[in-house]
This record gives C-alpha cells, sequence and structure tokens, in this order.
C-alpha cells in the first residue's frame, strides 16, 4: 500500500510540474512560476530538477533575485559555496536586496573571506534586514556589528 501511495504522489508532482510548464509557456517571464515548482522540487529531494529549471528561470528573467537566492541556497547545501557566491554576485551588483546581501554574507563567511562578509552583513543592516538569520550569522562571526540588531 505504501508503494501505492508513494506512486501516487510522484504522478501528482508530475501532473503539478506539467501544469506550471504550460503555465511559463504562456508567461514565461514570471518568476514564480518557476520559483514555486523549483522550491517544491528541491523540498522532496529532486536538487538537480530544481536547480535545472532555477537555472532557465534565471536566463529568461535575468534580474530576479528570488530565484537567484534560492538556486545559491541550493548550491550552497551542495557544498559548492563558490558557485553559489558565483551565481549571486552579479545579481547583487545590478539589483541590490537585503535578501541577496545575506546570502553573501554567509556564502563569504563560509569562503574565509570575513572582511568581505563583514561588508556583505553591514549593507544587509543598512537595506534594513534584521532577521534571526542575520542575527545568527553575526553571532556564529562573533561580528561587532551584532550590537547593531541584539540588544
Amino acid at each position: 500500500a505504501l508503494g501505492a501511495s508513494g506512486d501516487a504522489v510522484a504522478r501528482l508532482l508530475e501532473r503539478r510540474m506539467e501544469a506550471f510548464a504550460r503555465a511559463r509557456a504562456l508567461n514565461p517571464y514570471d518568476a514564480t512560476l518557476t520559483l514555486t515548482p523549483a522550491q517544491e522540487l528541491a523540498g522532496r529531494g529532486f536538487t538537480e530538477q530544481a536547480e535545472t529549471l532555477l537555472r532557465e528561470g534565471l536566463s529568461r528573467t535575468p534580474l530576479s533575485s528570488d530565484l537567484a537566492v534560492i538556486l545559491a541556497t541550493l548550491l550552497e547545501q551542495r557544498g559548492e559555496v563558490g558557485e553559489a557566491f558565483n551565481v549571486l554576485r552579479p545579481i547583487d551588483r545590478l539589483r541590490p536586496e537585503a535578501s541577496t546581501k545575506l546570502t553573501l554574507a554567509r556564502l563569504s563567511w563560509h569562503l574565509g573571506a570575513r572582511d568581505q562578509a563583514e561588508r556583505y552583513a553591514l549593507e544587509a543592516l543598512q537595506l534594513g534586514n534584521r532577521s534571526g538569520a542575520l542575527t545568527a550569522l553575526l553571532r556564529e562571526m562573533d561580528s561587532p556589528l551584532l550590537e547593531h540588531i541584539a540588544p
């Protein structure tokens, strides 16, 4: 019975992905039509398919920081920290956002570039990021920037 249930879930997922593909064909520049299925695929362990979908989405909407942050996070989880950084950096230059700055700070820290991580963390703060993720990173870094967000 468990196998049959798994097959039903797989068929449902396949139908959902086909529906998103049809929607993307009608509106290829809507990044959410890539983001939602990519997140679902990644969440179910289909990281290679999610990566392919995200890269295709970025080729159509190259300024989508949402797609780039999700792709960079996926790459980071697979240990491809340098590649993750390379995905985000060009988007950050063209369209700086707090979420991108935070991810670049975390990636820089994991690459051993403390000064660069501090700079990106400061820029994230300046853009209004006061998230728990930024606080955790600043604590991990033992950064003096922590005084700007934690009492």
